[in-house]
């Protein structure tokens, strides 16, 4: 199941928000779950180049730099 626009995956917010309460910790996690797949597809399709994926998503690179690292994306040096 995909929500039409994007070709994200009910699967990785399907088991996070069913979980028997929904909680600002809950969405915490599953917002940071679907900002890390968005940067990790962003990175393979603009052919891991940091400046590329920071325009297409939006952020500027030093904001996108540190997502990488908050999320443990490995990228190409």
């Amino acid at each position: 199941v995909t929500d039409g626009s994007s070709g994200l995956s009910s699967s990785i917010v399907g088991p996070l928000v069913g979980k028997s309460e929904i909680t600002s910790e809950v969405y915490d996690e599953v917002m940071n779950a679907v900002e890390k797949q968005l940067i990790v597809r962003a990175l393979e399709s603009s052919g891991g180049r940091i400046r590329e994926t920071a325009r297409r998503l939006g952020l500027a690179r030093n904001t996108l730099k540190s997502k990488i690292v908050k999320y443990g994306i490995p990228v190409r040096e």
